[in-house]
C-alpha cells in the first residue's frame, strides 16, 4: 500500500525538475495526479510516462497559472477524474535576472504574477472543494532560500519567493478551521533547466558546492522527498511551516 492512496493532488509546474520528480512520487504513494504546465505537451507526455512508471492514474493539461479559467478547468477535470482532491502543491515558477538600479519592471510583474499571485489563484481555486469534501486537505507551496536570503541579481524572484512564504503562513491560520494544512518547502540548490544557468561554468560550479555544507547539487527528488512528508500522515499536526531542502546553506 502506498502513503496516499485513495488521494488525488494537482501540481503546478509539472512537466519537469522538481514539479515532475513531486508528481512521480505522489504517483508512486498511490495518488492520483493531475500534472499541469505552460508547456503543455511536454506535461501530458510526462503524465504518460509516470503512468507508464507507476501504474498510478494521471493527467496533463496546459494550465498557465496567470490565467484564473486554465486553474479553475484544471481543477474540475481533476475532480472529475478522481472523484476529489486533496492535494495542492504550488511549484510552477520562473526565475529571471533582475539586478538593481535599472530593475526591468515587466520582468517584476511577470515573477510575481507567476511565483505569487499564480498559487493565490490556485488555492483560491482548489479551496472550495477541499471544503466541499470536508475532511481536510495539505497545501505545499514550494518557495526558495530565497525567501531567506538576498540574492543580489534575482529582486524580483527572492520578492515573490519571500512573498509566498507570507502566503502560506496567513493560508494556514485561514484555512485551519477546515482542517487544511498549508506549508511550504523551500529548495535550495537543486540541479533543475531553471538552476542550470548558474553552475554551467566548471568555475561558477566549483564555488556553489564549496557553499553547501553537504557538498553536492541536489536531485528534485529531494524536493519530492520533503513535499510527499508534508501532504501525507507523517505530518498531520504541521501546518504554516517552511521546510528547507538546502543542505545546510542557509545556516552556512
Amino acid at each position: 500500500m502506498g502513503m496516499l492512496d485513495g488521494r488525488s493532488a494537482l501540481v503546478t509546474g509539472a512537466a519537469r525538475g522538481n514539479g515532475a520528480a513531486i508528481a512521480r512520487l505522489l504517483a508512486a504513494e498511490g495518488a492520483g495526479v493531475a500534472l499541469v504546465d505552460i508547456d503543455g505537451h511536454e506535461v501530458v507526455a510526462e503524465a504518460a510516462r509516470i503512468t507508464d512508471a507507476t501504474g498510478a492514474r494521471t493527467f496533463g493539461a496546459r494550465v498557465d497559472v496567470c490565467h484564473a479559467a486554465d486553474i479553475e478547468a484544471a481543477v474540475a477535470q481533476a475532480v472529475d477524474a478522481f472523484g476529489r482532491i486533496d492535494i495542492l502543491v504550488n511549484n510552477a515558477g520562473v526565475l529571471f535576472d533582475t539586478p538593481l538600479p535599472g530593475l526591468d519592471m515587466r520582468l517584476w510583474e511577470k515573477t510575481l504574477a507567476v511565483n505569487l499571485t499564480g498559487p493565490l489563484r490556485c488555492i483560491d481555486a482548489v479551496v472550495p472543494e477541499l471544503i466541499k469534501q470536508g475532511d481536510g486537505g495539505a497545501i505545499v507551496n514550494i518557495t526558495s532560500i530565497a525567501a531567506s536570503i538576498g540574492f543580489d541579481d534575482y529582486v524580483a524572484y527572492c520578492a515573490s519567493k519571500a512573498g509566498l512564504m507570507g502566503v502560506t503562513r496567513a493560508a494556514a491560520l485561514a484555512l485551519a478551521p477546515h482542517r487544511i494544512r498549508v506549508n511550504a518547502v523551500a529548495p535550495g540548490i537543486i540541479d533543475t533547466d531553471m538552476t542550470k544557468g548558474l553552475y554551467a561554468d566548471p568555475a561558477a560550479a566549483a564555488a556553489i558546492i564549496e557553499r553547501i555544507p553537504l557538498g553536492y547539487i541536489a536531485d528534485p527528488v529531494e524536493v519530492a522527498k520533503a513535499v510527499l512528508y508534508l501532504v501525507s500522515d507523517l505530518s498531520t499536526y504541521v501546518t504554516g511551516t517552511e521546510l528547507l531542502v538546502d543542505a545546510g546553506y542557509v545556516v552556512r
